[in-house]
């Protein structure tokens, strides 16, 4: 049970941060696509 409980504390943590890096990733090819268009 405690081991359950430690691996979805892991995988919380493991999906956050891919999100984190996505959003980063979508906000610097938004910057990149308005610095080509000016």
């Amino acid at each position: 049970m405690e081991k359950k409980r430690f691996l979805d504390f892991i995988l919380k943590i493991f999906i956050g941060n891919l999100k984190e890096k996505l959003k980063i990733n979508v906000i610097i090819k938004e910057n990149v696509v308005i610095l080509i268009i000016f």
